[in-house]
Parts: structure tokens; sequence; C-alpha cells
């Protein structure tokens, strides 16, 4: 059985947002799952609709249709919301409800609010986000929405690499992951100074350990009562397997479809390679002894740094104009065309 939500525009403002932050393979969609088997919230599947339209759609204060029929015509084209359960024609209509004076976040809520879940729903009092993308862009999501909420889910960078190389989900070289998990943590914790109060961070492998107990304590945060069902989460086998092909099952959601059970400490010791694990301690060092990471090697062999330094240097030259052009420049192009065009 599948829930859909009825949108309330006048009641939609009203309705906070909350973000789970963290790198992909890092616990997040399974922390996603949990919530979203709370009856009170909402919280969608991936979707980069923030990021991506604002800079067409996100100073708009009034409007009409044709503006309503545009944002809708390109929010159903982007990544990721073909893999949404969602009736396209009833997101248009409330859309449409939304005609006049409107913010870009009741379009966002909105849009969200359409996802339709596995689990069954009664009133929405909270809507969530689950999209890693996003945790590239805090700023732009707290300007949004001021008094959205965070929760910053980290991984063992040993683990996280052993976890990416499964899948297919863009570089497999240690070199690369490890340092995509420095700068997106880096970003998460310059945001949390900033805004203390907002943030609650946790180890996904401590979260493995005590599930209940983490879940009630973000309850709490999030100002929500904490519901049974969010341990149930599992429950929902055969309509995922329905949803999804086995082979998407076996790779990315065969989590979703049993109970929560404690990980092996420190697991990635018996599987990685000593070559990917002093990769990854010389890259994030001062993040695993922050966050209270065990660790293979305390210190690296000169030659060793001497040999590596290049490529270590070479790799983060070229992320930082990657996300530069992907997050920076090409967004200030659009937003400058759509302000003056």
């Amino acid at each position: 059985m599948k829930s859909r939500i009825e949108v309330d525009p006048e009641k939609i403002k009203e309705i906070p947002m909350f973000f789970i932050l963290g790198r992909p393979r890092s616990g997040t969609t399974l922390v996603r799952t949990v919530f979203d088997a709370h009856p009170n919230i909402s919280i969608p599947l991936e979707t980069i609709v923030i990021p991506e339209l604002f800079p067409e759609f996100g100073r708009i204060k009034e409007w009409d249709k044709e503006k309503i029929i545009r944002f809708f015509n390109k929010a159903i084209k982007l990544r990721y919301y073909s893999n949404w359960s969602s009736d396209s024609e009833k997101l248009k209509n409330d859309l449409l409800k939304l005609e006049g004076k409107a913010s870009y976040s009741d379009f966002i809520k909105t849009f969200y609010l359409n996802y339709v879940s596995f689990y069954d729903k009664n009133q929405i009092t909270l809507i969530g986000d689950k999209t890693p993308y996003n945790s590239n862009h805090i700023p732009l999501l707290i300007k949004l929405f001021p008094k959205a909420k965070f929760i910053h889910i980290i991984r063992d960078p040993h683990e996280h690499i052993l976890s990416m190389k499964k899948v297919d989900f863009g570089s497999n070289s240690a070199l690369v992951i490890s340092q995509n998990w420095k700068i997106l943590n880096k970003k998460i914790e310059r945001a949390k100074r900033k805004n203390p109060e907002k943030f609650i961070t946790v180890k996904f492998e401590d979260f493995l350990m005590t599930p209940e107990k983490f879940l009630k304590e973000w309850c709490e945060f999030l100002s929500i009562e904490y519901s049974e069902s969010m341990m149930k989460f599992y429950e929902i086998k055969d309509q995922v397997n329905e949803h999804y092909t086995p082979e998407q099952v076996n790779k990315v959601h065969s989590s979703l479809l049993k109970p929560i059970v404690p990980g092996k400490i420190n697991a990635w010791m018996d599987k990685m390679s000593k070559k990917d694990a002093m990769i990854c301690e010389f890259v994030t060092s001062r993040y695993i002894n922050s966050y209270g990471y065990s660790r293979m090697f305390s210190k690296f062999p000169l030659l060793w740094k001497i040999k590596i330094f290049p490529k270590y240097l070479y790799i983060v030259f070229f992320i930082h104009i990657f996300n530069y052009l992907k997050n920076t420049s090409g967004r200030k192009i659009k937003t400058i065309y759509y302000r003056f065009f």
C-alpha cells in the first residue's frame, strides 16, 4: 500500500524541514528509510531540485500559471525524479494551487509532499530530505529554510571506500574517494561551526549499535514524537522488491529489507589493502583522529609521501576545479541569465 498526501497550500508554510547530510554510501539511505517509516514525516528519495532550479525560480515571489508549469516541467525532468513513486498530474495540480504570492520554498515543499511513500502516513508535520548532493549547498538550504535542522551522518572513511568500490558511483580510486570524503565533511563542519544549534553529528557505526536510542534523540532534536514504526521499516520488503529491480536491491537497497544489526568494529582491516588504507589515512588523517576512528598507520614513510604527493596535488586540483565548475560557475551563469533575460 502506498500513501498519497493531500497538500494544503495554506498550511505548507508552517511545516518545518530537516536534511540528512553525508557522503553517498555512508548510511544516509538507511537513515532516510527509517524516518520515512514515521507516519508524520514525508521524506522522498533523492532529488537535486533545490540547487538546480534555484537560479531560475528561487527569487520569484509572484507566480502565474506559465511560471508554475515551467517549474513543473523542469522539475520532473531532473535526474532521480524517475525513481520516485509519484503522480505527476497530482503534482502539477498541487503546484497550480500556489498561483499568486508564494515562495520558492513553498514550491519545494509541495514537490516533496508529492512523493508517494511505501509507508502509511497520517498528518504530515515534518518534511525531510536525503540528497548527498545537497550537502554541498548548506548555505542555500539555510537561506531557503531558516528553521531547518541537519543530521550529519559520518562513516569510517575506510568502510566508505570499500562501499564506494562496490557500486558505480564515480571513481573507484581510494585517493579520489578519500579526498571527496574529506571535502564534504569539511564543508559540513564549517557550516556546523556557524550554526551549531542546527546540527547533530552521528557516526553511522554508533547508530547501528543502538539505533532506537539515536532515533529517539533525533526525534527530540526535530521536535517530533518518536514512533515505534521507525524500527519496523523493513516490513515493506514486498513493496521494495516490486518497485526496484533485483540488481538495484542487491547493490543499493539490500539493507532496507532486514532489521538493523550492529556492524563488526573495524571490519575494514580484514578487507582493505594496506595501500588503500595508507592513502585513506594520509588524506583524511585529521578527521579520522577528530571523529575517533581507528587507523592502521601512525606515520607514513618519507619515500612513499614523496611518491604520492604529486598524485595527491593533481587530484586535489582536479576535484576543486570540477566542483567549482559544477557548483559555482555554472550556477552563477544561470543566475545572471535568469535575472537579466
